[in-house]
């Protein structure tokens, strides 16, 4: 029991070196995951009266903002509308030419291998 129980204490003792080494190579994932523990810290906090109030003052603004980047959402999808499916009606003919060249490719072989086979 002692054995794993010096483990653990190994582990839990070696974690902040373990995450700063890994944190050099990925300082963004760091921020992500920083970030993160934050909102979840901030949420397990009980909300104070002037946060409440600043959210009573701010929340008919926010919900304006909202509706106008959905209004700029919608309109930003439908300008991409007719752009995409023009890019996908080439790509679709250029999928139709190459399935047509390999069909004609596959029948000149076949009647290659066909006349081969006469020969012999």
């Amino acid at each position: 029991m002692s054995n794993v129980t010096g483990t653990v204490g190994d582990a839990v003792s070696g974690a902040p070196d373990m995450v700063r080494r890994r944190a050099r190579g990925a300082p963004l994932a760091v921020g992500f995951i920083s970030f993160g523990v934050g909102l979840v810290v901030a949420a397990l906090l009980p909300e104070t009266e002037t946060e409440r109030r600043a959210v009573e003052h701010v929340q008919p603004q926010l919900e304006h903002l909202g509706e106008t980047v959905a209004d700029a959402g919608r309109e930003v999808a439908h300008g991409l509308e007719g752009p995409a499916r023009e890019a996908m009606d080439q790509t679709t003919g250029a999928v139709r030419d190459a399935a047509e060249e390999v069909k004609d490719q596959t029948r000149q072989a076949a009647t290659e291998v066909r006349q081969e086979a006469t020969r012999a």
